[in-house]
């Protein structure tokens, strides 16, 4: 697998996050690095699915744009594509529960 990615217009560094936001849960990160302000994507994924670096390192490319393509902007309420329930999803004030 290549450690960074060409999509969106831009180069993205592939990882895994070493943190667990949910149970059974790991992260996967794309870092830009051709536009550092634009921020990076993430999408969650089953640690039965990938539990380690090297399992993610030894994804194809082609699975590694499938997860891009679901990744979402980790600060998503400025990003129109977000969906709320994802990674990265911060309830504005107006959306929480009262």
């Amino acid at each position: 697998m290549p450690e960074k990615i060409q999509a969106d217009g831009h180069e993205w560094k592939v990882a895994l996050s070493d943190r667990s936001h949910r149970p059974g849960q790991k992260a996967v990160v794309f870092h830009n690095l051709s536009d550092p302000l634009r921020g990076y994507r993430v999408v969650e994924v089953d640690t039965v699915d990938i539990g380690s670096e090297d399992e993610l390192h030894a994804m194809s490319e082609e699975a590694l744009y499938e997860l891009f393509d679901r990744s979402q902007p980790y600060d998503w309420p400025r990003e129109a594509k977000a969906r709320e329930e994802h990674v990265g999803h911060e309830p504005r004030p107006r959306d929480r529960e009262v």
